[in-house]
């Protein structure tokens, strides 16, 4: 069967610039002086990249230091959703149990509240700042001016575009667009009885974490000749646009026609189930990212089309971050400049059991969370 490839990609302004990374190698030009990369005209210093997993991460020498004295600013992009209030309380947790103070902003979705945040923190000489980025670009000024005062930077999540970062810590989104390919792949081989079917991808190309995950799924099932693909991208990143691409959607593709539509992020995921709920189509299945109330009442309600979640661990993130920090407030060796958090892909077979491990840690983090 010859594959069916349809991309259709926004250009929908948006600022906000996720894992954009630092390097590059200078080359030679007419005179004595080496020609500046993009990247210096720009401002980031390059260093030597080195990524490792959360796994070979090991910050255990640290928790054997004196850290008292030693203070940590952080800011993160909001703490609206669960998943950055997630990632607080842990840091919170993490401060304590190092023994360090951890003075933090909320960053309220607003670059200048944020800058100004980095700025009041700079002015009270902390010796580390834990930088969560309401906006890459937006955000480089204020990463520059930590690094002029001596302060080292570790990014969270979304990294500054500009400045040195010291290390940057994420998940790899392109392993999360591949670990939703998998569970695609093995839902078809349920469905169809191999790795064969259609596949509606529903994507936003501005945001790169969330191009990045598109990309990771489809190099994925490009492996599999019988896959047929579409990908396409709402108009804005909410879930009542999504919901408006997947009802016309449904219109194209009668009864049959799709066996699983991946949304790459929470609010695509959400608008797919939405409109399939209120068109009454229970014929495909549907596979996202992110764990949020919504989402894992799908999975865990027998009767939804959702069927899987490959979810990322915002309290790791928080613990390494302040961790980092911490190291790097002692002058210690980071280890690397790019850690990757695990993933964990939920199903409405393992939905329960993430629910109550996630209870529990909540209830441990409980004194954490305002």
């Amino acid at each position: 069967m010859k594959k069916k490839v349809v991309s259709v990609l926004l250009t929908a302004a948006m600022a906000v610039s996720l894992l954009a990374g630092c390097g590059g190698s200078t080359s030679e030009g007419d005179g004595d002086e080496p020609k500046k990369t993009a990247e210096e005209e720009a401002g980031v210093e390059t260093v030597e990249e080195k990524s490792i997993t959360g796994a070979e991460f090991d910050p255990s020498e640290v928790y054997a230091k004196d850290n008292s004295g030693i203070k940590i600013g952080l800011t993160l992009m909001t703490y609206d959703f669960q998943f950055f209030r997630d990632m607080i309380a842990q840091a919170k947790s993490t401060a304590d149990e190092l023994g360090v103070e951890l003075i933090d902003y909320d960053g309220s979705n607003d670059t200048t509240k944020q800058a100004n945040a980095v700025d009041d923190l700079v002015s009270q000489g902390v010796d580390a700042l834990f930088l969560n980025p309401v906006d890459g670009d937006a955000i480089g000024g204020a990463t520059q001016e930590a690094n002029g005062a001596g302060i080292p930077v570790i990014t969270v999540d979304v990294k500054s575009s500009t400045g040195k970062v010291e290390c940057h810590v994420s998940s790899d989104n392109k392993m999360i667009g591949e670990e939703a390919a998998k569970a695609a792949v093995e839902l078809l081989k349920e469905k169809n009885g191999g790795e064969s079917g259609f596949i509606y991808i529903l994507g936003f190309d501005p945001i790169s974490s969330i191009r990045d995950r598109a990309e990771g799924f489809i190099e994925y099932i490009e492996q599999f000749p019988d896959i047929e693909y579409v990908h396409e991208d709402p108009d804005t990143l909410t879930a009542e646009k999504a919901l408006e691409k997947m009802e016309a959607v449904l219109q194209t593709y009668g009864e049959g026609k799709v066996d699983i539509v991946f949304g790459a992020n929470e609010s695509d995921a959400i608008g797919v189930i939405s409109a399939a709920d209120a068109a009454g189509r229970k014929d495909f299945s549907v596979i996202g990212v992110d764990d949020s109330p919504t989402l894992n009442e799908a999975l865990a309600d027998p009767d939804s089309i959702y069927y899987a979640s490959v979810i990322q661990q915002p309290m790791e993130m928080g613990k390494y971050g302040v961790e980092l920090c911490t190291m790097a407030a002692q002058g210690m060796d980071l280890d690397a400049t790019y850690i990757a958090t695990p993933l964990l892909t939920v199903t409405k077979e393992t939905i329960a059991d993430y629910e109550k491990d996630m209870a529990e840690k909540r209830e441990a983090l409980a004194d954490y969370y305002d």
